[in-house]
């Protein structure tokens, strides 16, 4: 494969450069959410070039060069997304808060599932000035690719994101070549699409057994904001590109009427197959192309009508045999209809005089050495011709012709026909076989570093004939048939399939003759009922293997709640491991060598229970796992970043506090320090209490789980032992309710903290006065020195306390201020303070109120 030339990056924010990339000086991380990546692939057109302009179908197929878009979260604090293209050399940054939101004050914002066909004119151009400012000193043709992709981008980000969106970088790399018809913009569009869609939590999975009307809805969802995407780019382009590069496989294509829609037809069993796609390198314009064929139909109407119904008959053709019973890709016999059909439409393309000399000389070296089919895909007239590889093609002769291809200046590519679309890897992780502890970490500094399309692949490729496990995909096509039962691996095994039946005399596994049927059954699919019936045969059988773990992962995926699976997955675990064999011989090298990040899907999709599940699992795993191996990096690394990406949009996931507190009492040595001097600790992680301050400040969460977390990492007496802390937390709580008088959450985390420390509630009198004067006396108030027993508030007449009043700024003071005067023994005060929380700032607990104050006469305690 020839590699292509990388250009310098125009470097437009200064940023340190590393193998001719920006680079950012220090690795981008955040404990809110984990860096992902996407993928979608490019496209040729297979069959019907140019008869497609004239309300003919073609058929256009996915390729295996992909472009993949790598998205790293920011501390929001910084406020700002980065587009890195370094193919281009494109690198800018925009302020989020600088962008043009206003604008939909005048238009209407488009929800994220709405059909949009075209531009709003008063985004593009709002959106217009920042994209000026986009690589004012590059060549005017490359500036050209820079703003598109820009506008491309900025476009989806204004429609999908808010100001509230989080702080990224987006990164992206392809191993398409730019520009040579080959879906090189849908595909970037595509992926756009899905990272922002999935970062405001609208895509479902994937999952292996996603139902299809699902698959479709999702995969809908992505093609519609890509169609968008390619919108800003092409102004009217057709849509297919974007299509077969989010659905993948194959497409038919036929658009009879201009003024509507085309029609698109999934081809959802097109075969995966081998191709040499092979780029000329020889520029061409598709509109002169496209006139061409125009003036020879003007020219002679007849003979070029009879030419392209000719190739509508290639195309649907082909489309018939692939969608027949009968078709097997490794049936040689169909291959060679295919290939057959390959020369046919090339022929036809030739008479229409819309080929290249340069694509003559590929389909005559293919056809010399006779290693398969071929034609040009595309307009003509340069660009890129394919061919269909025969399945018994010597290598050495494969060998020979890729050189003579190289020697006369093509680059040429290996690829495959008819592969998956977009894709996705969360979080993004991948199994390259390094050391690193749960795998390889894929970071911007690794992407970037990546030379060459073969550079790329290796490192964060979906992998072609053997796919990559961490790669999930939205297939319409998702096989529902067996799965185990056709694995050599599970030969040995008998399944017990679910016996669904009615009465127990009626059930045959229990003497009755008649199977009946349930009063209401479950709708399982027939994939979850294949894996569940294995599952009962192994449990029934008591083994303990390695192809445990691998079926109740994958029972898992299905149904993450599953309680029962969870429990057999930890048995076995612990019986690998030998903390459960007669034997006791604990192998705590295995121990440690697992690295069990369950929740491969923690996205919110799966609901509470799930959440549940996943903590109480982990929770068993680090009981288990020798105290030896486990070390600050251990939770800075994974724990924390962990639970807080799932908080960061499940903000009250009781079972993830709860995981969190059992955390923070077990570990306390690793979590509570509030600096980076435990060994181990990763430079610039965050402590437990950094991590919750970071939630706090960065999504203005309602503190009421908070102040059970951080009560939690508190624990132990540490309050009451350092008034430092106590003082700290004081302010720090105080600070959150000047911010929000009104957000109970803190009001009830600072009495906790007081209450902890053993300080008494009325030594807050003053301060909790502040909330109930107006703004200049609070400010003298606060100047006023008294003793908190005192009688006299140490005020003037007129600066008395109206409880009732518009000056009151929190009723959570009034409570406070009750429970203080009745403590301090002023009872009026304390009665004014809970007669005006009935009738005015909480008359729906009226008879509450009512009964405190009843409680305060009788001496008894007036609190809360």
């Amino acid at each position: 494969m020839v590699s292509r030339t990388t250009p310098v990056m125009n470097g437009v924010h200064g940023l340190a450069k590393a193998n001719g990339h920006t680079s950012h000086l220090r690795k981008e991380s955040s404990p809110m959410a984990p860096g992902f990546m996407v993928s979608a692939p490019g496209k040729v057109i297979v069959f019907g070039e140019h008869a497609v302009v004239h309300g003919k179908a073609a058929m256009a197929a996915a390729i295996s060069l992909r472009s993949y878009l790598l998205v790293t979260t920011r501390s929001k604090s910084q406020k700002a997304i980065t587009l890195v293209f370094p193919d281009v050399g494109l690198d800018h940054t925009w302020n989020i808060d600088d962008l043009p939101w206003s604008v939909f004050e005048s238009t209407k914002k488009p929800k994220y599932y709405d059909l949009v066909t075209e531009l709003d004119d008063r985004v593009f151009e709002a959106l217009r000035p920042f994209i000026d400012q986009v690589s004012p000193s590059a060549a005017p043709e490359l500036r050209k690719v820079h703003q598109n992709a820009s506008m491309s981008f900025l476009y989806l980000f204004l429609c999908l994101g808010s100001p509230l969106s989080n702080a990224c970088i987006y990164t992206l790399r392809s191993t398409l070549p730019i520009g040579a018809g080959l879906g090189s913009s849908a595909s970037i569009c595509v992926c756009l699409s899905a990272a922002l869609l999935k970062q405001i939590h609208v895509l479902a999975g994937p999952h292996p057994d996603q139902p299809a009307d699902e698959v479709d809805v999702q995969l809908d969802r992505i093609n519609k904001w890509a169609f968008v995407g390619e919108l800003c780019i092409h102004g009217n382009p057709s849509g297919v590109d974007n299509t077969v590069s989010t659905r993948g496989k194959a497409v038919l294509f036929k658009r009879e009427d201009y003024c509507k829609p085309p029609k698109v037809t999934p081809l959802n069993h097109f075969p995966e197959l081998p191709l040499l796609l092979v780029n000329t390198k020889q520029s061409r314009s598709t509109a002169t192309e496209v006139a061409k064929v125009a003036t020879l139909k003007k020219k002679y109407p007849d003979v070029t009508e009879q030419t392209l119904n000719s190739i509508d008959k290639i195309t649907m053709s082909a489309y018939n045999l692939i969608n027949s019973d009968s078709f097997d890709p490794e049936d040689e016999h169909n291959i060679e209809h295919l290939g057959d059909l390959f020369r046919v439409n090339h022929g036809m393309l030739v008479s229409l005089n819309v080929s290249h000399p340069k694509l003559e000389r590929i389909r005559e070296l293919v056809d010399y050495t006779n290693i398969g089919w071929t034609k040009l895909t595309g307009a003509g007239g340069g660009g890129c011709a394919i061919t269909l590889l025969k399945g018994d093609i010597d290598p050495d002769v494969l060998a020979q012709v890729q050189a003579k291809f190289e020697a006369e200046g093509f680059e040429e590519y290996r690829t495959t026909l008819g592969g998956d679309g977009v894709g996705i890897l969360y979080p993004a992780v991948l199994h390259n076989g390094t050391d690193e502890k749960g795998g390889d970490e894929i970071d911007q500094q690794k992407f970037l570093n990546a030379e060459s399309e073969q550079g790329i692949e290796r490192l964060v490729g979906v992998g072609i004939t053997e796919k990559r496990p961490e790669w999930k995909f939205w297939s319409a096509s998702l096989s529902k048939t067996a799965f185990y039962a056709k694995s050599p691996d599970w030969s040995d095994v008998t399944p017990i399939p679910l016996l669904d039946h009615g009465p127990a005399d009626q059930n045959p596994a229990l003497g009755g003759t008649d199977p009946g049927t349930a009063l209401a059954t479950i709708a399982y699919s027939p994939r979850y009922l294949e894996a569940m019936s294995y599952v009962r045969a192994l449990i029934a059988g008591g083994e303990r293997s390695e192809r445990v773990l691998a079926l109740s992962e994958d029972v898992i995926g299905m149904s993450p709640s599953h309680y029962t699976i969870w429990v057999w997955r930890m048995e076995c675990l612990r019986w690998l491991w030998g903390v459960d064999r007669d034997d006791n011989d604990t192998d705590e090298e295995m121990v440690g060598a697992v690295v069990e990040v369950e929740g491969e899907d923690a996205d919110g999709d799966d609901g509470d229970d799930a959440a549940g599940k996943q903590g109480h699992h982990r929770q068993s795993l680090l009981t288990t796992y020798p105290r030896s191996l486990i070390t600050a990096s251990f939770f800075y690394d994974r724990e924390i970043p962990f639970v807080t990406h799932i908080l960061s949009f499940d903000a009250k996931n009781y079972h993830v506090w709860t995981y969190r507190q059992w955390l923070c009492r077990h570990f306390p040595e690793y979590l509570l320090p509030p600096s980076p001097s435990v060994t181990g600790r990763t430079e610039g992680s965050t402590s437990e209490i950094e991590s919750v301050e970071i939630l706090i400040d960065e999504d203005g969460l309602t503190r009421k789980e908070l102040f059970a977390d951080i009560k939690a990492t508190r624990g132990m007496g540490i309050l009451a032992a350092d008034e430092a802390i106590v003082q700290r937390e004081i302010a720090y709580a105080k600070s959150k309710i000047h911010l929000a008088p009104q957000n109970p959450s803190s009001w009830n985390y600072l009495k906790g903290v007081l209450r902890r420390a053993g300080t008494s509630l009325s030594d807050q009198r003053l301060w909790c006065e502040s909330f109930v004067r107006p703004v200049i006396q609070a400010t003298r108030a606060t100047k006023v020195t008294q003793s908190v027993h005192g009688e006299g508030l140490g005020l003037g007449e007129e600066e008395q306390l109206d409880f009732l009043g518009d000056s009151v700024r929190s009723s959570h003071a009034i409570d406070w201020l009750a429970e203080i005067y009745a403590d301090i023994g002023q009872k009026e005060l304390a009665r004014s303070c809970l007669e005006s929380l009935g009738k005015k700032w909480d008359p729906i607990r009226r008879n509450y109120w009512e009964y405190r104050q009843k409680l305060m006469e009788r001496g008894e305690y007036a609190g809360t």
